[in-house]
């Protein structure tokens, strides 16, 4: 009887073993470079991110958007992206000028790109990937910030403003009284009363600073009865001196030359949310939140009468989406980006 005879296959083996080392390392180059690219693009989302916030946060504090504005506002939308992009990266070529996007219809937005591109010259550079001759590879990210109506707020000032009609972006700069020694009504001057305070002190203390309790557009809220003037006077006095170079500036309805400790304008002492009122129930017993509104302080006179203009100023809290008219404090947040798209 003949044996089997058996070819020798070890060569073949050989053969498809190189083969699939190669497929798996080139699968391996793959998820390593895939992980550094998802990285890249976090890291550029994150700037972008920043960039539209600040960008929006600045466009608030302006009732009127010059060139000049757009200009400062996309500086500032700069500023903030550059410090959140690696050096190696170059900022300067990620996020240009142009990449900032100022849109002003409804309450407005910022929309920023940025990119590590080869058109820029900052393309990624890969690992592994070279050994299928892939050296480079683009990455982008964009983000919006949309401005918004804020509902309610917990830091509300003594005072409401009254009008019968309903103020609109078009009343950015007016000048309006916060209380008046002569009277809205024979009963009310303009004092509110806040929480559960009652009397002068209170009063004062809710003036120079915030009462933790949350009002909306809509609530109703006691008036403080009689004159408040020595009080109004020394509270407008504690706001004022802490930012008394800040001035307003009529061509771009903001304000100009607020302490740098501040930060944004919104921040100074100076600028106080209030209840912007149509709605006087009684002689001056109450009134309804119909807007909120921030003012900055300007003048106060011997009796105690406060006046200043009405400003878009930015804070946290609640988005309004009731359709209701809005007042002039707003919001920012983040509607879009390269991944979730407009919403």
């Amino acid at each position: 009887m003949q044996k089997a005879k058996f070819r020798n296959e070890s060569g073949s083996v050989s053969v498809l073993v190189a083969i699939s080392l190669i497929v798996l390392a080139g699968f391996g180059a793959f998820a390593v470079d895939l992980g550094y690219l998802k990285l890249k693009r976090g890291q550029l989302q994150a700037a972008v991110d920043a960039a539209a916030m600040a960008g929006a946060v600045k466009l608030v504090g302006y009732g009127t958007v010059t060139n000049k504005v757009r200009s400062d506002v996309a500086s500032e939308a700069l500023e903030f992206g550059h410090e959140n992009i690696k050096a190696a990266d170059n900022p300067a070529a990620a996020m240009q000028i142009n990449d900032v996007v100022i849109d002003t219809n409804g309450l407005g937005f910022v929309e920023v790109t940025a990119g590590l591109t080869a058109q820029r010259g900052n393309p990624v550079r890969l690992f592994l990937a070279q050994i299928v001759n892939k050296n480079q590879a683009d990455v982008t990210a964009t983000a919006r910030a949309s401005i918004y109506c804020i509902k309610s707020t917990n830091c509300l000032k003594p005072w409401a403003v009254y009008r019968p009609t309903s103020f609109t972006n078009a009343d950015v700069g007016t000048s309006v009284t916060v209380y008046t020694d002569a009277g809205i009504t024979s009963n009310w001057h303009g004092s509110i009363r806040l929480g559960s305070s009652s009397g002068a002190k209170d009063y004062y203390n809710n003036i120079i600073t915030c009462v933790n309790e949350a009002y909306s557009q809509g609530d109703v809220i006691r008036t403080e009865p009689g004159k408040m003037k020595q009080d109004n006077k020394r509270g407008f006095d504690y706001l004022f001196n802490q930012d008394s170079d800040a001035k307003w500036d009529s061509a771009t309805k903001s304000i100009v030359g607020s302490n740098p400790k501040f930060g944004d304008p919104s921040n100074s002492p100076r600028v106080v949310t209030v209840v912007l009122t149509k709605t006087i129930n009684g002689n001056g017993q109450s009134v309804v939140v119909d807007q909120l509104g921030t003012v900055f302080l300007e003048t106060v006179d011997g009796n105690g009468t406060v006046t200043g203009r009405l400003v878009n100023a930015f804070s946290t809290g609640p988005r309004d989406d009731s359709g209701k008219q809005c007042g002039t404090l707003h919001g920012v947040s983040l509607t879009a980006d390269s991944t979730r798209g407009a919403n």
